[in-house]
């Protein structure tokens, strides 16, 4: 199921053709509903949950799957009391439709976004980056009153999914690196 998913957010993302597009849209759409109808089932839940317990599972790979799942399902919520539950399941929807309008809204017209101050940014990517700068009011130090406007320095994103993808990259790379330092 997961390469079928896989394949159809492939399509979605990179084909030239919006009429394929917009079907592998239909298709990822029908298959994460299914996906999440499968996570969400507390019958397959309870016999998945059971045969972990039990070790009625012969194969490590077996083992690996059945905890897999459920934990996949326990993050779904499938263990909370029915009122948590259908709030969970309502804001999972909405989180995936909005991801999905996201990402159709970057492909459809890539704009920028601004980031100020421009130290939010790892310097690893600051080369990725377009440097910007506005007009902030500066304060005297000696007084209250205002001085010339200073500069301050940001960085415009283009918000295309190439870019996006590589100034991920490149901060998830300093944030793993910053982790392993004593």
């Amino acid at each position: 199921v997961c390469s079928v998913v896989d394949s159809a957010e492939l399509c979605r993302n990179t084909h030239p053709d919006r009429e394929f597009v917009k079907e592998a849209n239909k298709a990822s759409m029908r298959i994460n509903e299914y996906l999440h109808y499968l996570n969400t089932n507390h019958t397959l839940y309870d016999a998945g949950r059971k045969a972990e317990q039990e070790n009625h599972l012969l194969t490590e790979e077996a083992q690996r799957a059945a905890h897999y799942l459920r934990v996949d399902s326990e993050r779904g919520g499938i263990h909370l009391s029915v009122d948590k539950f259908d709030r969970v399941n309502q804001l999972n929807i909405e989180i995936s439709q909005l991801c999905r309008e996201f990402n159709e809204n970057i492909i459809i017209d890539p704009g920028s976004v601004d980031i100020f101050p421009s130290s939010r940014m790892p310097k690893s990517v600051h080369h990725l980056l377009k440097p910007i700068y506005r007009s902030t009011p500066g304060i005297l130090r000696e007084t209250v009153l205002p001085r010339d406007t200073m500069k301050e320095k940001g960085f415009r994103i283009k918000t295309d999914p190439q870019n996006l993808s590589s100034v991920e990259l490149g901060a998830d790379w300093v944030s793993s690196f910053m982790m392993a330092q004593p």
